[in-house]
């Protein structure tokens, strides 16, 4: 039993050579089971990209991949079995950690998919893929080992620039010489490198750029990336769907925190009973359910950076908790009564007024005056039509690239027609319009009229100003009252509780929000 073994060689001197690694990519498979092994080299043994087959190593226990991959440091990935006598999931920081593999790509494999590991393993330690056993289809495999070889490609190519950048930039501390013109147009030459490599890095990490021309997009562009060099609280503002979670990683990829975890919390997607829970973690039989230690988002994000979304709508009881967490640099897990440190950025997004939730005593003054150190505006889409071009030729290029199509041309008619419009939805509208006009135009070049572009029905004032008295509108008047009396008569102004004093389902709050123009 080899623990080598070598496929699709096309180099011309290949029967001469076998063993150049360069003719291959290299793939370590660690399981604790033969059959595992065989099956996958034989699902694979006819697998290229760019002209190059896969060289096989292999292992059975953690001790026997870290032994490969010390001598192997060009391994692009590993497919690593979750479930052995040592859980495979502590051979992830041995690669992670080792400057030689770090941008190796890992695969996860179980036995079964109900042993998927947690979330925040996968985020914290930038899993590719998961693949359970029962699943791994030929084409399952093919599908992730390529999208993790161009994953760990690009990323080598970016740490090369990186390098380049860095060199260049102690070459030009080093003269030290007074600022001229040309050492001018050097400094705007590498910040347009670094701007380059951090959107190239987004699009690796979260599948997009960023993208814009404006006056506006460009001043966020160089505050985020100023801001980044102080590991301070930075608080990112504007409505729903402007991009506040890519500023949150451009800030975190130019900052010293850039190769540690990024996670990202958002306190509207589960229930407030939760929230304390899953960002500072509990201890083995805290509450019903607690069945094991759970070290919590902050715990999970030591060293790196914490995006908190919505954070407007977080209950004031957790929001004593996260002063604390900020201010000191520690948590404590709920049943526990010892202090843990922690070391995490914490950059929180809001589309509301937190300056009027505090006047209403709904949001801390204390905690908004924490994270509000550092504040980045993002304002509409409808404020900055200059970005509205490029966006649109990004997502027709994105688009084309996703489904391997050639990208259509779009008018200057069609782009009036989207520089007119409001999109209340923002960049994430305007993607979905885009996309629905790529599907329903059959390849050909798009041009006016060829968007769905939503009228925004009148409001219930308007209505009501311009004498409309049906039966519809008075139950939509009836409507827009008891929402706005319940939106005063909630001490907290969450949306919980605004829905348990109209006693409804919050689907049906956010439809009657739409429907009324609220």
């Amino acid at each position: 039993m080899t623990n080598e073994e070598t496929y699709n060689n096309f180099a011309p001197e290949a029967a001469e050579h076998a063993e150049q690694d360069s003719q291959f990519w290299k793939i370590l498979i660690v399981d604790d089971l033969e059959d595992v092994h065989r099956t996958t080299m034989f699902a694979l043994k006819n697998y290229t990209y760019q002209n190059k087959g896969i060289k096989f190593l292999r292992a059975y226990n953690n001790l026997g991949a870290k032994a490969h991959l010390e001598n192997n440091p060009d391994i692009s990935v590993v497919l690593l079995d979750v479930v052995m006598n040592e859980s495979g999931l502590n051979l992830i920081p041995f690669i992670r950690e080792n400057e030689k593999t770090k941008f190796t790509q890992i695969i996860l494999r179980t036995g079964e998919p109900d042993e998927a590991p947690e979330r925040e393993v996968v985020e914290k330690y930038e899993i590719n893929d998961y693949i359970a056993k029962p699943d791994a289809t030929q084409d399952k495999l093919f599908t992730s080992i390529t999208a993790s070889i161009r994953a760990y490609t690009t990323l080598i190519k970016l740490d090369s620039h990186r390098k380049e950048l860095e060199q260049n930039n102690k070459s030009l501390e080093k003269n030290n010489t007074v600022l001229t013109e040309k050492t001018k147009i050097q400094e705007d030459q590498l910040q347009k490198i670094q701007e380059e490599l951090i959107s190239k890095e987004l699009e690796v990490r979260i599948g997009t750029k960023f993208v814009g021309q404006s006056g506006q997009i460009k001043d966020i562009r160089n505050k985020a990336l100023n801001i980044a060099k102080f590991d301070e609280c930075v608080l990112v503002s504007g409505e729903n769907g402007v991009g506040k979670e890519i500023i949150a990683h451009m800030i975190h990829l130019a900052s010293s925190k850039k190769n540690n975890a990024f996670l990202a919390f958002n306190c509207t997607a589960i229930s407030e009973n939760l929230v304390e829970s899953i960002l500072f973690g509990y201890k083995k039989g805290a509450f019903t359910g607690a069945i094991a230690d759970n070290k919590g988002y902050f715990k999970s994000a030591d060293k790196g950076t914490l995006f908190i979304d919505e954070i407007g709508e977080m209950d004031l009881n957790v929001q004593v908790k996260l002063l604390r967490a900020i201010e000191y640099n520690e948590i404590i897990a709920i049943g526990s009564n010892i202090p843990e440190k922690i070391n995490v950025r914490v950059i929180a997004a809001t589309n509301h007024n937190l300056e009027q939730l505090v006047g209403q005593g709904k949001f801390r003054e204390d905690l908004y005056y924490r994270i509000n150190t550092c504040q980045i505006y993002i304002p509409p889409l409808r404020e900055r039509i200059d970005d509205i071009e490029p966006l649109v030729k990004h997502f027709i290029e994105a688009f084309a690239k996703k489904y391997n199509i050639l990208a259509p041309e779009i008018d200057n008619d069609a782009l009036g027609e989207l520089k007119k419009y409001s999109f209340p939805g923002n960049i994430r509208e305007l993607k979905n319009i885009v996309y629905n006009a790529l599907i329903n135009s059959n390849g050909r070049n798009l041009s006016s009229g060829v968007f769905n572009l939503k009228v925004k029905p009148p409001s219930v004032p308007e209505l009501i100003e311009n004498g409309d008295y049906t039966l519809a509108t008075a139950i939509n008047v009836a409507r827009f009252n008891a929402i706005k009396k319940a939106k005063d008569l909630a001490k907290t102004g969450k949306i919980d509780e605004i829905c348990a004093i109209l006693d409804i389902p919050r689907a049906n709050y956010y439809r009657y929000l739409k429907e009324l123009g609220m």
